[in-house]
């Protein structure tokens, strides 16, 4: 969950999802190797709410650098 400059890692249900994607999906798109604009074109991103919020995660993700060999 992103909110306020924090990202958190959250299992509480309770709360709808604005954007999602498969993990082997947000592994690449953490990696560099899927565009969300790509992602949410082929259906790989599914967003409920604003698209140009789910769209930014692309940019927020790309503040920090990801190993591919590390990510599980």
């Amino acid at each position: 969950m992103f909110h306020n400059d924090q990202a958190t890692l959250s299992y509480d249900l309770s709360h709808k999802a604005d954007c999602t994607l498969s993990t082997a999906d947000f592994k690449k798109l953490i990696t560099g190797n899927l565009k969300s604009t790509t992602a949410f074109m082929f259906g790989k991103l599914k967003v409920d709410g604003s698209i140009g919020q789910a769209l930014k995660l692309e940019k927020l993700l790309k503040e920090y650098v990801f190993d591919e060999e590390k990510i599980v």
